[in-house]
């Protein structure tokens, strides 16, 4: 994704989307600095990175709640929407969503690329000016 971002091939970045979806231990769940708060530095990080912009990232609308976890935790769900200068985000953590994922997405002016990070596999996508059948070109 670096190489892709930093080379332009994707053109101007419009938006950037993590998912972490990972088992929390219970024990985890309780505390002020859960295991969502663990996690959320590395995913914030990936934003941050892939957005391209040097301007504060604003948090736009945020949810945290706990799904299916123990009676007495705090939260194992994440789900955020962001934005700084010209470029959306969208941020998720979470316990309950399986199969567990680890996948950044980051979509421009010109193509997108997903990758994920748990089975390094990369999905790319262009902008073809070939018609139906430009997809395929892919």
């Amino acid at each position: 994704l670096d190489r892709l971002v930093k080379g332009g091939r994707l053109g101007s970045i419009r938006a950037v989307d993590v998912l972490l979806a990972v088992p929390m231990a219970p024990d985890a769940l309780g505390s002020a600095a859960g295991a969502v708060h663990v996690y959320l530095t590395h995913a914030c990080y990936l934003l941050l990175e892939f957005s391209g912009s040097p301007a504060a990232m604003q948090v736009d609308g945020a949810h945290w709640s706990l799904v299916d976890g123990p009676a007495g935790a705090r939260f194992n769900d994440l789900a955020a929407l962001l934005s700084c200068a010209d470029v959306r985000a969208s941020l998720r953590i979470s316990g309950s969503i399986r199969p567990m994922a680890f996948r950044v997405a980051v979509r421009g002016t010109s193509g997108m690329a997903e990758a994920e990070l748990f089975q390094p596999v990369l999905r790319e996508e262009y902008l073809h000016t070939e018609g139906q059948f430009g997809p395929l070109l892919d």
